[in-house]
């Protein structure tokens, strides 16, 4: 066998990949050395937020996946940095990983462009790449969470509506509202929503606070992500206003305490195991070289009714 034959990266995309390695300003000997071929099948995962449990979950079921696939697994929080993600990018890189499961920030596509540039597998899960069609996308149909929580409402009486979510540049993030709204559209008589920058304890209990101060006649509220709701119940705590008798609450989410507390709450369930096992397998596919074409897969999500909706006359 000649040494030619034995090169895993013929001249001319080493080259390339070492014009775009000094273009990006990475280190140039951290590159030239993940590329002499030798498999460590070793994959990376970025997550947001890490103490979210849908990325904890998320995080678990790819590391079982590769587990079962003989590979170890890098699993970074870019704390929704988009600085934070491209270091741990070009970290991951220098460290000869084989692929990348990413959920990005809100720089994902300027930031996974390093990721194109060298040709490296990745699949992107939860949150889309904005104004990119060619990527390989695991998600769940938030437009449907909104929608199926708002039915919930309307099925149960209710008509004065509220809405706290999430103020993110996100497209799923909005999906959840959009999908809320235009099934409320025709038969609400108030509504009201509001949003904060911040995931927080303190930020659910100010913007809580804020609806209820504005609009006494509200009875249902769907809080678009669930780690808001804990302040709004501290709220509802020192209101006087009582689960569901006073106020029906439903979250997109599904955390622990959502089944534990009393009462129990009806919340969307995102089928995340399911995701992550997905997205590992379509990695690995890219890998191998099975998996030519980009693929994109929605799965739906589930409502699982608890205690915190009142049935209104």
């Amino acid at each position: 066998m000649s040494q030619s034959s034995k090169r895993y990266v013929s001249d001319e995309l080493r080259d390339r990949i070492l014009k775009a390695a000094k273009e990006l300003n990475y280190v140039k000997s951290s590159v030239a050395s993940g590329l002499r071929g030798v498999n460590q099948k070793v994959i990376a995962l970025l997550v947001p937020q890490f103490s979210n449990p849908f990325f904890t979950r998320l995080a678990v079921s790819v590391e079982e996946a590769a587990s079962e696939n003989d590979y170890n697994i890098f699993i970074c929080d870019t704390k929704d940095n988009p600085d934070q993600e491209l270091k741990i990018l070009k970290n991951v890189i220098g460290h000869r990983v084989n692929g990348i499961i990413i959920s990005p920030t809100a720089k994902g596509k300027e930031n996974t462009e390093i990721l194109r540039q060298y040709g490296i597998p990745y699949v992107v899960v939860d949150r889309p790449l904005k104004d990119i069609s060619e990527y390989d996308y695991v998600t769940n149909d938030n437009y449907q969470s909104g929608a199926m929580c708002a039915r919930e409402f309307l099925d149960n009486g209710h008509r004065c509506f509220g809405y706290i979510g999430w103020e993110s540049p996100i497209l799923n993030i909005k999906q959840r509202k959009q999908g809320f709204e235009d099934t409320i559209s025709s038969q609400k008589e108030l509504y009201d929503f509001r949003c904060t920058e911040e995931l927080s304890f303190e930020s659910g209990y100010r913007v809580t606070k804020e609806l209820f101060s504005n609009n006494k006649g509200i009875t249902a509220v769907l809080y678009g992500h669930h780690a808001l709701a804990p302040g709004g119940l501290k709220y509802f705590r020192e209101a006087g206003l009582q689960i569901p008798r006073d106020v029906s609450i439903i979250l997109i989410g599904s955390p622990e305490w959502a089944s534990i507390i009393v009462p129990s709450f009806t919340h969307i369930y995102q089928p995340v195991e399911e995701m992550g096992r997905i997205a590992t397998n379509m990695l690995f596919d890219k890998i191998n070289g099975k998996h030519k074409i980009y693929e994109t897969r929605i799965m739906k999500n589930i409502l699982v009714r608890g205690e915190s909706v009142r049935r209104l006359k």
